[in-house]
């Protein structure tokens, strides 16, 4: 074959002479088997023509080896000891995150332009695919553009457009949201995600695919791939969902096509920026044991109806967060798995030291313990009651007492909300200290604690003497 793809004349042709014999002589020995032998005399037999276009295709993938990574019309894609090599970065896909996609049909399937960019530029959608494939430059793959678009000609499909281009752009996004179709279930959108299967990015997808495939390819997924996990939400012509465009499955597709054609220049559909889930506070306090920045798995948020929150650590015995506002955003909580951390929705969150708030020491200028354990050693939480309000007294056991600490949201003159907490001791405990300090420099603290106890200040330490105590009482005042 030339480099013009037409086949080269044999002169003289002699298919039963020299290596194609099967004997011995003055010609090279290519150890041709039975198969090779038969086909080469069938070749030289046949009369010259012009390949058609579906002949050139399948000769230039098997010139250049696409068929060992990819298949077309049942031919080629990868062998069978060959198939765990092809890996990919996304289970949820199956095989197709794994190996490279299908060449059937795939000049009806993309626009010239885009083979060209993959062709000859390597350009590629499918970053979940480990498999890149090669360039053999633009001289040896640019004929291919021209010859898959040759070969798999098809019929145009009557489009039933949708002429309101803003109602076509509305109820497409709307198709393509969670609130519709749910296609960001599984595809991106400008590259994010709110699911755990990131199939093909949407925006990319006018850019890439013909009008006329993407129709035939929606209405009937299974006819061009299947084993794919792309459901049919038209089956037999009939839409699965009635409140867009009538029912009217034509202009569904087209609709959601028009969405598409905008490709990033448009706004994301429903779904892919998830909407938070903030807890509200209304007359009673609310509460949510979940895992909280800074304290884990232990924690337990409390929003109180005054408009002022905290944080507990149920592990090490101490409040942990005081703020004041809304409460908290809890869709870590509640999507995926359900593992991430609830969010404070302040910036203006006065923490608490990690670590134990009672330690039994010495004396008050004792070195306060460094112990850090998620489960403090000697503590033991034991729950808590509710009130009216449903707002927590918190109780817990140190050194064989038992000790509840009950905060509550109260207002003073001017109106400002403020915690009143009271710890009680039963019975009191020889030596215990109990510390209230937030974190950082204490000129540089937002807080100011009231108590009618005496404390013995440190360089950064407010520490309340305890010994023999059974009760401590303080205010939080921001």
């Amino acid at each position: 074959v030339k480099a013009d793809m037409s086949p080269i004349a044999f002169g003289n042709p002699r298919s039963a002479s020299g290596c194609l014999s099967g004997k011995p002589g003055n010609w090279p020995d290519f150890k041709l088997s039975v198969q090779q032998t038969a086909d080469l005399r069938l070749a030289i037999e046949t009369p010259d023509r012009a390949l058609t276009a579906a002949e050139r295709v399948s000769l230039e993938l098997t010139r250049l080896n696409c068929i060992a990574c990819h298949e077309r019309d049942g031919v080629g894609g990868p062998a069978t000891e060959q198939q765990a090599l092809f890996t990919g970065g996304d289970p949820n896909l199956g095989n197709q995150g794994r190996v490279p996609p299908l060449l059937t049909g795939v000049g009806a399937k993309l626009k010239p332009e885009w083979l060209r960019k993959v062709l000859v530029h390597g350009e590629s959608v499918r970053p979940y695919l480990n498999t890149r494939m090669p360039k053999f430059g633009a001289d040896n793959v640019e004929r291919l553009v021209e010859a898959f678009a040759d070969s798999d000609r098809v019929d145009a499909v009557e489009i039933d457009r949708v002429n309101d281009a803003k109602k076509a752009k509305e109820d497409g996004r709307k198709l393509a949201g969670s609130r519709g179709l749910n296609c960001v279930a599984c595809h991106t959108f400008r590259l994010e995600s709110a699911a755990p299967i990131r199939a093909l990015d949407l925006t990319t997808m006018a850019d890439r695919l013909q009008e006329d495939w993407f129709h035939r390819y929606l209405r009937n997924p299974q006819r061009y791939q299947p084993l794919t996990i792309m459901p049919n939400f038209w089956p037999d012509g009939q839409a699965a969902l009635k409140s867009v465009q009538g029912g009217n499955a034509g202009k569904q597709i087209d609709v959601l096509w028009q969405y598409l054609s905008y490709g990033r220049n448009v706004r994301a559909p429903s779904g892919i920026v998830l909407e938070p889930l903030p807890l509200v506070v209304e007359d009673e306090a609310v509460m949510l044991r979940r895992n909280y920045q800074g304290i884990g798995r232990r924690g337990i948020g409390v929003g109180y109806p005054a408009g002022i929150n905290l944080s507990f650590d149920a592990g090490q015995m101490r409040l942990a967060s005081i703020w004041r506002g809304e409460f908290i955003e809890t869709s870590p909580a509640w999507r995926g798995q359900g593992s991430g951390a609830v969010r404070i929705l302040s910036r203006d969150v006065i923490k608490f030291p990690v670590g134990a708030a009672f330690a039994i020491l010495p004396s008050a200028d004792a070195t306060w313990p460094t112990n850090q354990s998620r489960q403090m050693p000697g503590f033991q939480f034991k729950g808590y009651a509710l009130d009216k309000l449903r707002r927590p007294t918190f109780s817990y056991e140190f050194g064989g007492s038992s000790i509840t600490d009950r905060l509550l949201d109260l207002k003073d003159r001017s109106g400002r909300a403020y915690f009143e907490r009271t710890l009680q001791i039963d019975p009191p405990i020889k030596q215990l200290f109990f510390r209230a300090n937030p974190e950082g420099k204490r000129r540089e603290r937002p807080l100011q604690i009231k108590s009618g106890s005496t404390a013995t200040l440190r360089p950064d330490d407010m520490v309340f003497d305890l010994s023999g105590k059974r009760e401590l009482k303080l205010e939080y005042h921001w």
